[in-house]
């Protein structure tokens, strides 16, 4: 097999591994958890993702994840909040 065709099978690989990384509560839109179809939905993501034949898909595909993921409830996001709070804290 050629470097790039190994390469790009790792990252559909990878990006399979997403979305069971993310909790049902932070899904919002197609694959929240309130959503009838959901778990249709994420199953054709998934399925989407095994058939994907370009790197352009893969990219559309990790968008399309990205998009249903309500980040503002990430651990990230949280300690950039407290960090802005510490800050407001000492200015004053």
């Amino acid at each position: 097999m050629r470097p790039r065709v190994v390469c790009f099978f790792n990252q559909a690989l990878q990006l399979e591994k997403l979305l069971p990384a993310v909790l049902p509560q932070f899904h919002q839109g197609l694959f929240s958890k309130d959503t009838k179809g959901s778990e249709e939905a994420k199953q054709r993501w998934l399925d989407t993702v095994k058939q994907a034949t370009t790197v352009s898909r893969l990219h559309l595909l990790l968008e399309i994840l990205d998009s249903t993921i309500i980040w503002d409830l990430s651990a990230e996001n949280a300690v950039c909040m407290l960090e802005q709070l510490d800050i407001e804290l000492f200015d004053r």
